[in-house]
């Protein structure tokens, strides 16, 4: 495959998401390779979801879930839908326990 040249309106979207959404939604999105949007980010000195490392779910945020909708405890907490939703979910699964 050759290479392609980043445009500067993928510069400027990677940049903007870098930290908070998956690396592969970034490649899906840009239609580039997960390698190439990581060492794209690496060269540019972001950090990205898949470098951080992970956090735990305080009680405040697990307590969310009571009044938010999944978004909006993703929103509130900086994870992604999908860590929220997980989440939520083995929260569900201990009360039915």
């Amino acid at each position: 495959m050759a290479y392609t040249l980043w445009e500067p309106y993928e510069i400027e979207f990677l940049t903007e998401v870098s930290e908070t959404m998956p690396l592969a939604l970034i490649s899906e999105k840009l239609e580039r390779p997960i390698d190439s949007i990581r060492k794209k980010a690496k060269t540019l000195g972001l950090k990205t979801t898949s470098f951080r490392k992970p956090q735990r779910w305080t009680d405040d945020q697990v307590a969310l879930f009571d009044t938010h909708t999944i978004a909006e405890v993703a929103a509130i907490t900086g994870r992604t839908y999908e860590n929220a939703w997980h989440k939520r979910s083995r929260v569900r699964q201990k009360l039915a326990a």
